[in-house]
């Protein structure tokens, strides 16, 4: 990964609700460098796969 292809996120105030999502605001994660579908797990990790779910 260069330098130009990453973004900085800034740490949010308060809690991100993992387990409590709101699905009217998901946002689908493409990363198109290796061409994976991204998805945040509850336990906060991030998993990826080449088919779209």
């Amino acid at each position: 990964v260069t330098e130009e292809h990453t973004t900085a996120l800034s740490r949010a105030s308060g809690k991100f609700g993992f387990n409590s999502p709101d699905y009217q605001n998901l946002t689908r994660l493409y990363c198109m460098n290796c061409g994976h579908h991204l998805q945040t797990l509850p336990d906060g990790t991030v998993g990826g796969t080449r088919d779209e779910k």
